[in-house]
């Protein structure tokens, strides 16, 4: 926990103690409800470099408030309190282990900090619980394109795909279409492509009808199959 953080602990603390000991003002009451709304209000809407010092009151009147803390979160990067931005999202992990969004919005806070492993630890997170959270998945492919792990990036695809994951399931036909991480293998670029399809992937139906068409996955041209996923695809689109 940070100095001001407790510091603010502190005064709420004490302001306790003293409240407890001091005869009720109505008025006085009435005034610190909207004070806390006012902060609220200020957290939720002000941009980030202005919204410091009323998250920081807010979270302390509501500390269970997964948005407030994420929006104290982002006005502390923005003030250039790296360190305290993440212990933030830490809070927000700990308190809300469920939500795949807090840890991918930790896992983005250390991989702007090139803190890559710990980043990839928190994706894993939130992956497991969301394997279908598109921002997590893009992330953690960037960051194994990024440190040139193309073996570990393919065995990332075949986990999320054999989990039933549409994007997943493209990415690793396309893997094995052009030999990223693994041997190439067109059959198999074929198989994965169409389970993508058959799960909703647009594009895994565009390129399954052009491959099909033009006899690219080994085979002669496939012309009524590639009709099939092209008619797929247009009425996939038209239902957006």
């Amino acid at each position: 926990m940070t100095r001001r953080l407790v510091a603010s602990a502190m005064v709420v603390i004490i302001g306790g103690l003293l409240w407890s000991n001091t005869p009720a003002d109505p008025n006085e009451f009435q005034a610190g409800v909207e004070r806390s709304n006012l902060d609220e209000t200020l957290c939720r809407l002000s941009e980030a470099k202005k919204a410091l010092i009323p998250c920081q009151r807010a979270v302390a009147a509501s500390p269970d408030d997964v948005t407030l803390r994420r929006r104290l979160a982002w006005a502390y990067q923005a003030a250039f309190h790296v360190e305290r931005a993440i212990a933030e999202l830490e809070e927000v992990t700990a308190r809300h282990p469920h939500d795949a969004k807090a840890f991918y919005d930790l896992a983005a806070a250390h991989a702007a900090q090139r803190r890559f492993a710990l980043a990839e630890e928190s994706l894993r997170v939130a992956l497991a619980l969301k394997p279908d959270h598109r921002p997590s998945y893009e992330l953690s492919e960037l960051l194994f394109e990024l440190t040139g792990r193309d073996e570990e990036l393919f065995d990332f695809h075949m986990g999320l795909a054999l989990k039933g994951q549409p994007g997943a399931m493209f990415d690793l036909a396309r893997d094995f279409a052009t030999a990223r991480g693994t041997i190439r293998d067109i059959k198999r670029a074929r198989d994965w492509y169409t389970r993508s399809a058959e799960a909703g992937h647009i594009l895994a139906m565009d390129v399954l009808a052009i491959m099909l068409e033009g006899g690219l996955f080994g085979t002669s041209p496939e012309p009524e199959n590639a009709a099939h996923w092209r008619v797929m695809a247009q009425k996939a689109r038209g239902q957006r």
